[in-house]
């Protein structure tokens, strides 16, 4: 059951995913130099690049679940069940959990491969000259094999939530995120360096593996399904069969997710290879500051989604529009005063520890801050438009990420490449259509106009 305590827990949790960095910075550049820090921003660069191998698997899993939770009677190609109970088909939700193991398996050996090919090739090339490269090397080594060993498990994430078990969730990535941290401090005061990060979290998912899988059977038995009946229910043919019809989902969103991370993310590999890793570590930095913020943001979207996903399939759309609306509310109020704080109050925040990393400039900091709150507002919009296996902004999605790709190779060809082009280009992209368009079509298929939502977004007292 959702309630104030849920979202309490989840704003804790995801603060924690999203922020573990962040609480481990102080530590980090006390006890690492910066070439240092830069490599273990490439090291969580790299997750993030592999993460991507999810395709969009996450999503689709947590709404396919969310259906069988709600009972409908099938999982289709394009659109909705015709039907939906009310009540647990038990049938579809085994079908829905066999598929999505089936699946993160094959995703982690894929990871597997890569990480251990191009990913080492990668960070040798920028840490050869290291004079602690074996250090590096052996953290890296400890570092993919979490990575791995994550993916694989990942499948139990979206099924706790699409089954409403965020509470859950947020408990165990709570526990394991404070585990990780403690580790981590510990390792780094006894002198292990990247190692001592590397370690951490290879326990941190381990033991987070364990929790969630105990958590799921719990949630079950509560719904009076025991897990021997549970699993009983295995039918290989109906597994592969759902495998199959959730390929168009899978790959439309994947397409998304990877559009998503090239304009977001992959400005971070651009810093390191144009500018070098003292660059990569101040915008690495900053980054890593306003993604902690908008994480945050969407926290209550994320614990209110399950309802949203519930509400919208079982035809009452405008209280699922309400409670979306009250979300991008939020999302916006929380990144507008998170970003105040880290514009004015964090340079000297970071300047008390006396760290060889800083942030970047005021006015970069700025061309972030109106660049996120775009980027994020028109992501919730896509998010709730997808509810529906709807995908019309795919195309647009992989474009913009292409040209913005192709842009910088071309820029750095003809010029030097200087950062405040590569944040530009970014924000540039976003605006000439997706920061428009898809909140533009949500407003449309809502049926109410553009400044009465304007006017309850903007307005803090409704909050």
């Amino acid at each position: 059951m959702l309630n104030f305590s849920s979202v309490k827990l989840g704003y804790i949790s995801q603060g924690l995913s999203a922020g573990i960095n962040l609480l481990m910075l102080p530590f980090v550049l006390f006890y690492l130099p910066s070439s240092s820090v830069g490599i273990w921003y490439n090291f969580s660069l790299l997750l993030a690049l592999v993460l991507l191998l999810d395709f969009g698997m996450s999503s689709t899993l947590l709404r396919h679940t969310a259906y069988a939770w709600a009972g409908a009677i099938d999982i289709r190609k394009v659109g909705l069940s015709e039907q939906f109970s009310g009540s647990v088909n038990q049938e579809l939700l085994s079908d829905v959990f066999r598929s999505g193991v089936y699946i993160y398996r094959v995703i982690s050996i894929i990871s597997f491969i890569i990480i251990s090919t191009a990913g080492s090739y990668y960070i040798y090339n920028i840490a050869k000259t290291e004079s602690d490269f074996d250090i590096v090397f052996i953290s890296w080594a400890i570092y993919a094999a979490a990575a791995c060993f994550n993916i694989y498990s990942c499948y139990w994430i979206p099924i706790l939530k699409g089954i409403g078990s965020i509470s859950e969730y947020y408990k165990v990535n709570v526990l394991i995120k404070l585990i990780q941290l403690v580790l981590t401090i510990l390792g780094l005061i006894y002198g292990y360096d990247l190692i001592a990060i590397s370690s951490a979290y290879f326990i941190s998912v381990v033991v987070g593996r364990f929790l969630f899988k105990l958590k799921f059977f719990k949630a079950l038995e509560r719904e009076d399904i025991s897990k021997d009946y549970f699993l009983s229910l295995y039918d290989k043919k109906r597994v592969t069969d759902l495998v199959l019809v959730s390929k168009t989902s899978i790959f439309k969103q994947g397409g998304l997710s990877i559009s998503n991370y090239v304009l977001d993310k992959v400005s971070l590999l651009f810093v390191t290879i144009f500018l070098g890793l003292e660059y990569s570590a101040s915008y690495g930095l900053t980054v890593q500051a306003f993604s902690v913020l908008t994480v945050t943001s969407n926290v209550y979207y994320q614990t209110m989604s399950p309802k949203i996903i519930n509400l919208k399939v079982l035809g009452e759309t405008l209280e699922s529009f309400r409670l979306f609306c009250k979300c991008l509310k939020v999302q916006f109020f929380i990144i507008l005063l998170g970003s105040l704080f880290i514009i004015t109050f964090a340079p000297t925040l970071i300047s008390i520890f006396e760290s060889k990393t800083q942030l970047l400039p005021f006015h970069f900091l700025c061309i972030l801050f109106v660049y996120y709150i775009i980027f994020n507002f028109q992501l919730l919009c896509v998010n709730y438009l997808i509810i529906n296996n709807r995908f019309d902004m795919l195309f647009a999605y992989i474009l913009s990420g292409f040209l913005y790709i192709v842009l910088m190779f071309l820029y750095n060809y003809f010029f030097e490449v200087e950062l405040i082009f590569i944040i530009l280009v970014q924000l540039l992209i976003l605006i000439s259509y997706n920061a428009w368009k898809w909140p533009y079509v949500v407003v449309k298929d809502s049926g109410l106009t553009l400044i009465y939502i304007l006017r309850n977004y903007f307005s803090i007292w409704r909050l």
